[in-house]
């Protein structure tokens, strides 16, 4: 199991998407093409491939937060139960859109020991990078802190 030093050693070398090489949930057109918000978008750019559920899900939840950079999203992040100073979301974190995806973290990566924590945040606080519509950085600015 990965202290909590490791972790933050893992972040250094593989951190999330952010403000300067990333997209806001409410403008996914920054590293996507167009088409992101059609109907096809889960089998053209979805983590899973074939049109998975969870890719339908994630970019039908996308599509309702376009142009939108105000309206509040709930996030979510699956973390070590053993790790106890992990007990809220923080600026830099990797999160995710989809409850769906952090139960499959902690059940996958986290060999089940784990508990997720959620936060609502405002859409233009989460980056994507473009090569997982699951997974985002969180950041918020100065004021939201």
């Amino acid at each position: 199991m990965m202290s909590y030093q490791d972790v933050l050693n893992y972040q250094g070398s593989h951190r999330p998407a952010g403000k300067d090489h990333g997209a806001p949930l409410h403008d996914l057109t920054r590293v996507y093409p167009d088409d992101v918000y059609g109907s096809r978008a889960a089998q053209y750019y979805g983590h899973y491939g074939n049109n998975h559920q969870s890719d339908r899900e994630s970019f039908e939840t996308a599509k309702r937060y376009r142009n939108q950079p105000d309206k509040l999203i709930r996030i979510h992040r699956a973390v070590s139960k053993d790790e106890h100073k992990a007990t809220e979301i923080n600026p830099g974190d990797w999160v995710t859109i989809s409850h769906r995806y952090a139960k499959e973290h902690g059940e996958g990566p986290l060999k089940g020991d784990y508990k997720i924590l959620s936060k609502v945040v405002p859409a233009k606080h989460i980056y994507t990078s473009g090569d997982s519509i699951h997974e985002w950085g969180y950041h918020p600015d100065e004021k939201h802190e």
